[in-house]
């Protein structure tokens, strides 16, 4: 009898972390759970963060989704959060 996996999100959120941001991304695309749903989403940062998302999403090579969301304004913490869920 084959069990299915249970879909996994990976949310990762950032504003103006370009310094720190191709880190994180390289954490959630080696995750080994299968089948992952990772989503890259920047609350309209002003530096190169969303850029670093798109060039690595663009590299990925992996079995798992990967979908990228940029916010047209910032929406601060807890509605980014909230977008992200809905």
């Amino acid at each position: 009898m084959t069990q299915e996996r249970t879909l996994v999100t990976f949310a990762l959120f950032a504003y103006n972390q370009d310094k720190y941001i191709r880190e994180a991304i390289e954490g959630a695309l080696c995750q080994d759970y299968s089948p992952l749903d990772i989503i890259l989403s920047d609350d309209c940062s002003t530096d190169d963060t969303f850029i670093i998302m798109q060039k690595m999403a663009l590299k990925y090579t992996g079995v798992n989704k990967i979908r990228l969301n940029r916010n047209d304004v910032n929406l601060g913490l807890a509605e980014h959060i909230n977008k992200i869920i809905s």
